[in-house]
């Protein structure tokens, strides 16, 4: 009987990847939680803004966050307004710091937009409540001035499916869901959603729409 070699070789760069794959409640692509410094949460931003950002056009994180004249909602005063930039120029200023220093020590980049947010009940045996990003995108980040007092950042390439999660409920719902979607990109996460409960059955999984940096 003839060998398939590559077969075989995919075969064990699976098992590789499996055996490597941190299933731990320290793994944030599983159980994402946001940071006081480190993570921006994008609950709270202009909608035009934000339909930019996903586009793939350049915005500044003043203008993200902003005050909306559009949304009546919006009963900040200018020193609320002021405070709240400032605060989030910090957080901006901290994911931007990290980045930079993952991308000139490790040649790694860990700068995502994230889209939807996957949940399921949680394994009685952990701690960590599932909360993982369904789809991510790379970005990028310029300050703006010496004193770097505002952001630009930008989408510069396609959304992509969190691996690390398809790979997460391969092995821990003995389905294959990495297989499955293959190389079809153009589920977003509500479909992405609806495709896993159908795999799963018994196990309900719920999606938010929540945007992260």
């Amino acid at each position: 009987m003839a060998i398939d070699r590559n077969a075989l070789l995919v075969r064990a760069i699976e098992k590789w990847s499996t055996a490597l794959l941190d299933m731990t409640g320290d793994n944030r692509l599983i159980y994402y939680r946001e940071l006081k410094q480190g993570t921006l949460g994008l609950t709270r931003c202009v909608p035009s803004e934000l339909d930019k950002l996903n586009s793939g056009k350049e915005v500044l994180v003043s203008a993200l966050f902003g005050g909306d004249p559009s949304d009546r909602r919006n009963l900040e005063s200018d020193e609320e307004l002021a405070r709240r930039l400032a605060q989030v120029n910090k957080k901006a200023k901290a994911v931007y710091n990290k980045w930079k220093v993952y991308e000139e020590e490790k040649g790694i980049s860990i700068l995502f937009l994230t889209k939807g947010f996957l949940t399921w009940p949680k394994d009685p045996s952990k701690t960590s409540e599932p909360n993982a990003p369904l789809l991510l995108a790379p970005l990028e980040m310029r300050p703006v001035g010496a004193a770097r007092s505002d952001f630009k950042i930008q989408k510069v390439g396609d959304w992509s499916y969190n691996e690390t999660l398809l790979r997460f409920l391969d092995e821990t719902f003995e389905i294959n869901l990495s297989g499955g979607v293959g190389d079809d990109r153009q589920m977003g996460h509500v479909a992405l959603t609806q495709y896993i409960n159908g795999l799963v059955p018994g196990t309900e999984f719920t999606c938010r729409p929540d945007q992260v940096i």
